[in-house]
């Protein structure tokens, strides 16, 4: 690859199937790293997409079932606050470049009650963070991107709300399927509308 001439490159990626529930950074986080994720897949000729957190991926259950299981399971969750630690890469298309995150009770607790909720059994273990680049660009031009990076990168962010994504084909094809403000119950006497 040459990063520095994109567009004499295709943009290859990967595909993946199901849904997937993300937890949104909150404004002005999530401008921050939309930009930089644009930034950066534009430099190393990879797909863009929203900033995110993932907490559970390949949900294969039926779509209407999953939006039910995800209203019910947002009411008791308060938005909470995530900092980062550093900044990684791994020889993963989905974690090209990631941003690890610091220990946090609250999501490894939301995380465990989300294993629950959807009925996910698997022996991986939990890495949350949130991907800066999908790629499979090489690890000297990886490095490059990564030294790129801002040094004053907001290391603290607040995740009020969740997304139910059809994470069907590549990240290009990717649809939102409901979104979701922690504790909605709290401020409205009844589900709104747009949610059901």
């Amino acid at each position: 690859y040459c990063i520095n001439k994109p567009w004499e490159w295709k943009i290859v990626v990967e595909n993946t199937s199901g849904y997937s529930i993300w937890l949104i950074p909150a404004k002005p986080e999530f401008e921050y790293f939309q930009n930089l994720i644009t930034h950066l897949s534009e430099r190393g000729v990879a797909p863009e997409f929203s900033p995110h957190i993932t907490l559970l991926g390949q949900l294969t259950q039926n779509v209407d079932w999953i939006k039910a299981k995800l209203i019910d399971f947002t009411q008791n969750i308060d938005p909470f606050q995530l900092s980062f630690s550093h900044i990684g890469m791994f020889d993963q298309f989905f974690r090209s470049i990631i941003m690890h995150t610091h220990l946090n009770p609250i999501l490894d607790r939301i995380h465990v009650r989300a294993m629950e909720q959807f009925e996910v059994k698997t022996n991986n273990t939990f890495v949350p963070h949130l991907s800066l680049l999908y790629s499979h660009l090489e690890l000297a031009n990886k490095k490059l991107l990564m030294e790129s990076i801002a040094i004053g990168s907001p290391l603290t962010v607040t995740i009020k709300e969740a997304v139910l994504v059809e994470t069907n084909g590549a990240p290009g094809q990717w649809q939102e399927v409901i979104r979701i403000p922690f504790s909605w119950h709290k401020k409205k006497p009844r589900l709104p509308e747009a949610f059901s």
